[in-house]
């Protein structure tokens, strides 16, 4: 990769660790629309066009992030260089990406009212053990990965 696109690929991660958190706490408190189309209107007649295009921008960065996430995710995980026909493995991944995209965008309003009405201090404890054990599996899987990764890079050679 060039250093043109590593500085490009930081900035748009730098970007997008402000811009996910920032906006995913404000459509949960009901302080914006998940929808760009609507704060574009309201925050033209609020502030003139300048800040509703920013405004485009910042929800260009967000909606990419349900996108690309995944599929650095997928793509490092798979590691499609290393199957027996990488372009079919890219398209795999492009098209779960696309289908985990698809999917935030169509339930998006289902499940942040979903996550508003957990009582979470009823459900704490249980929150915390339902944590615990997912680490439990997330570690174990993540060793299994890098383990397969071994066994496949050895393959490959």
């Amino acid at each position: 990769m060039s250093t043109f696109r590593k500085v490009l690929w930081w900035i748009y991660s730098l970007q997008l660790f402000l811009v996910l958190p920032w906006f995913l706490g404000a459509i949960y408190r009901h302080e914006q629309s998940m929808w760009a189309w609507r704060e574009f209107s309201v925050s033209l007649h609020r502030h003139g066009l300048g800040d509703a295009l920013l405004l485009v921008y910042l929800y260009v960065l967000f909606y990419s992030a349900f996108f690309v996430i995944p599929f650095c995710i997928l793509s490092a995980s798979f590691r499609p260089e290393l199957h027996h026909n990488p372009e079919i493995a890219r398209i795999d991944c492009l098209f779960l990406s696309g289908w985990f995209a698809a999917t935030a965008f169509l339930f998006a309003d289902s499940f942040m009212e979903f996550i508003r009405h957990i009582p979470i201090e009823d459900w704490r404890c249980f929150l915390i053990i339902v944590w615990a054990i997912c680490s439990v599996v997330a570690f174990q899987s993540l060793r299994k990965l890098k383990s397969h990764s071994g066994i496949a890079r050895a393959e490959h050679k």
